[in-house]
């Protein structure tokens, strides 16, 4: 009975039972990210069974978009058709987004769209966006939630999904290309018809508006491939410890056979532990995993879906016991007894599959460039958002009527000049200047003078360019309040530049000003002061972009100092503008509702416009990506990777030490040093850690570099430690053996 409790190597239960988690948890997550695939490609394919009837635009003018919308507006509504667009739009690295545009009637259609048996959004859902007088109202995120009508589920590995009006949709990508589907169509003749009429407005051929020439750029996710060969290699390192296992329990084996035990016996008393983790796995992983991805309506369908992905780990793991068990049912029971075992055959084995999986480090601390690139770029723009995340800015204002008199104008000019003084009320716009948009205007023929450089314009009341680290003189600031308009230009710009901007500037300010816009200072007189003021280029400014589409930040920007004196019909337009565009800015709620109270409204005739407010987080948060999970994944990976590194590695040198035992003991007790003793595997880990390195320095992996050191000095530490356990009470058990 004393073999009993020693039948099996405590260690050799330890890295079985790593092996088994990771390859269980390799298999839920395998499991997950193919879920995550197939509601992906559910999403791409909605409502494409519901009609045959598509056109497809491509080289079509953006002059178009606005007959174009009309158009596809008005036949929507005449014969009740549903028209929608789908594009991929990437807004970060790795991350795509699905955007579907719809514009219509969704009634008597089957617009709802359902996964593993539960409803992601329904007709109800879809009628609200369509007839919402919000024109950047959303099904899903989106940009930001502010505009939010009902979240749309994102399941772990999949992308987000937003579902916009058409016109907001064509607004939004900056072009009317793409493939369309129209729902709803009842025979060919109505179909050939529509197409006539978009051939008419683009100017496109009907043949070629049926026939499709852009397409959806849709990137598979590397999780599952990455996924699949970590659960090959789990499994061939679980047969690789498996035959250590036998190798190493040779003797006593064999001991046990001379004592009575049949080989099913010993056999089943190797496997039972193992087999009795797998069954916990089971329980735990199971439970676990669809508490993490959904505790709420997939959870029963995702627990059931785990369960039996955990029975698929046992099955791999009686799989890679069998095989490995041959070993010791194909070997005698005398050389069983002697320890007798092919050496040659679980070096080969061992050391190809530690090379194998070395190679699968370098690809994933490669590709785990990208993710980890998008997240640093990302944590920059969610610091720059979050310092003006509490700001609050005007959400909607219902206007009675006063906008066409032109008496808004005046009412909200009074009441910021009464409060532009005030702690923390500012003007605030940003804009940016293109090669694409002076082009435009050159061809246009717009303005007479445009500037020879894109750059972004600011518009910064006196107290936020002071906060913002902008220092006036007191002339300077003098000259604003009383009506000029102030520029801070670059001191970097050539001569030539400089007065293309001021030419630009200057006509741009006096562009389309009239005799029924508020009158102010400025309007009177006419005045700019342009400065030469010398920015910091250390010092970046917030762009308050987001398209997702321009820099975060700029540290030459040209910058207006507005005051209420030196506004035009511009910037007081502006102070009643929704959202991110508009200029009138408060630093927090508090101030907001300092400054916004019933008496003041009521002093300046805008109680019944009722205004109200929102923060900018409600704006941004969905610009903030979460690309953390894409990086989670690959670190989880290269985790997996290391661990089964470090096994492997442990696995060749317990063949070593058993192949060389009365060897290593001889040279233990004579004082040969630690690298005599394992030269071999030494140099297997040093050589391959060597070429690792390389490779990565060709790729330009930085954080590879990184990793692969990391993965190095794990590797040796854990060598260290395990070759040094016990090693004088090892000598002695030998010596005292003979």
């Amino acid at each position: 009975m004393k073999y009993k409790s020693k039948i099996l190597n405590g260690h050799i239960r330890l890295i079985g039972y790593v092996l088994i988690l990771i390859q269980s948890i390799c298999l839920v997550l395998f499991a997950t990210a193919m879920l995550g695939n197939r509601y992906q490609d559910d999403w791409n394919t909605y409502l494409t069974s519901a009609t045959n009837h598509n056109f497809y635009l491509n080289n079509v003018s953006s002059k178009k978009t606005s007959q174009f919308i009309d158009y596809t507006s008005r036949i929507t509504r005449q014969h009740h058709l549903l028209i929608l667009r789908k594009d991929n739009q990437n807004y970060a690295d790795d991350q795509n987004n699905l955007n579907i545009g719809m514009i219509g009637n969704s009634e008597n259609k089957n617009v709802d769209f359902a996964y593993l048996n539960h409803n992601i959004i329904n007709q109800n859902d879809v009628n609200k966006l369509l007839n919402d007088s919000n024109q950047n109202a959303t099904l899903g995120l989106g940009k930001g939630s502010i505009n939010q009508i009902k979240n749309i589920y994102q399941f772990p590995f999949s992308d987000p999904v937003t579902i916009y009006q058409l016109g907001t949709l064509i607004k939004q990508s900056n072009t009317i290309n793409g493939n369309y589907e129209i729902v709803g169509i009842h025979n060919n003749a109505e179909y050939n018809q529509i197409i006539k009429q978009i051939s008419e407005i683009t100017g496109q051929k009907q043949s070629n508006l049926k026939t499709p020439k852009v397409g959806m750029a849709l990137e598979n996710s590397l999780a599952i491939p990455i996924l699949m060969v970590a659960i090959i290699v789990c499994f061939l390192a679980l047969l690789s410890l498996f035959l250590i296992m036998f190798v190493q329990s040779s003797k006593r084996i064999g001991t046990l056979i001379l004592l009575g035990w049949s080989k099913s016996e010993i056999l089943f008393k190797f496997l039972s532990p193992f087999l009795m983790f797998n069954f916990l796995c089971l329980l735990i992983l199971s439970l676990l995993g669809a508490l993490i991805i959904d505790y709420g309506a997939f959870f029963m369908t995702l627990l059931q879906f785990y369960i039996f992905i955990n029975i698929v780990n046992i099955i791999m793991t009686l799989i890679a016991f069998i095989l490995s068990s041959f070993v010791m049912i194909l070997i005698k029971n005398i050389d069983l007894i002697k320890g007798k075992f092919s050496k040659k055959v679980l070096y080969t084995f061992a050391m190809s599959l530690y090379v194998f999986i070395s190679i699968g480090v370098v690809v994933v601390s490669y590709i785990t460039d990208r993710p980890m690139d998008s997240i640093i770029n990302n944590q920059q723009i969610a610091r720059n958002w979050s310092n003006v995340s509490q700001m609050n800015v005007l959400s909607k204002i219902e206007n009675n009527g006063d906008i066409q008199s032109n008496q808004l104008d005046q009412n909200i000019y009074n009441f910021y000049k009464s409060i532009s003084d005030h702690n923390g009320v500012y003007i605030i716009n940003t804009s940016y200047l293109s090669e694409h948009w002076i082009n435009n205007m050159k061809n246009a023929g717009t303005y007479k003078s445009l500037p020879n450089r894109p750059f972004w314009q600011f518009d910064f009341s006196p107290n936020y360019a002071q906060k913002v680290g902008i220092k006036l003189t007191a002339d300077e600031l003098q000259a604003a309040k009383q009506g000029q308009r102030l520029y801070l230009i670059p001191d970097s710009l050539s001569n030539q530049d400089f007065k293309a901007d001021t030419n630009f500037l200057k006509e741009d300010a006096l562009l389309d000003i009239g005799g029924n816009d508020v009158q102010t200072p400025f309007l009177k007189q006419k005045k700019f002061k342009f400065v030469k003021y010398k920015f910091n280029s250390d010092h970046s400014f917030f762009t308050w972009d987001d398209s997702g589409k321009n820099v975060d930040s700029t540290s030459q920007p040209v910058i207006m100092i507005a005051t209420p004196a030196n506004m035009t019909y511009v910037e007081i337009g502006g102070l009643y503008a929704n959202g991110l565009d508009g200029y009138l800015k408060f630093d927090n709620q508090k101030i907001m509702k300092q400054n916004i109270n019933n008496n003041n409204l009521k002093k300046y005739n805008l109680i019944n416009d009722h205004l109200q407010f929102a923060s900018v987080k409600q704006y941004i948060d969905g610009l903030q990506k979460d690309l953390m999970q894409t990086l989670q994944l690959f670190l989880v990976v290269f985790a997996i990777l290391i661990m089964l590194l470090v096994i492997l590695l442990l696995i060749i040198i317990t063949v070593f030490n058993t192949a060389n035992e009365k060897k290593i003991a001889v040279k233990k007790f004579l004082g040969f040093s630690f690298f005599n003793l394992y030269r071999l595997p030494l140099i297997v880990v040093a050589l391959t850690t060597l070429l690792q390195l390389l490779a990565v320095t060709i790729m330009k992996s930085r954080i590879g570099f990184v990793l692969i050191l990391i993965s190095f000095i794990i590797q040796i530490l854990v060598f260290i430690s395990y070759v040094n356990r016990n090693q004088f009470k090892q000598i002695i058990k030998l010596f005292k053996g003979k």
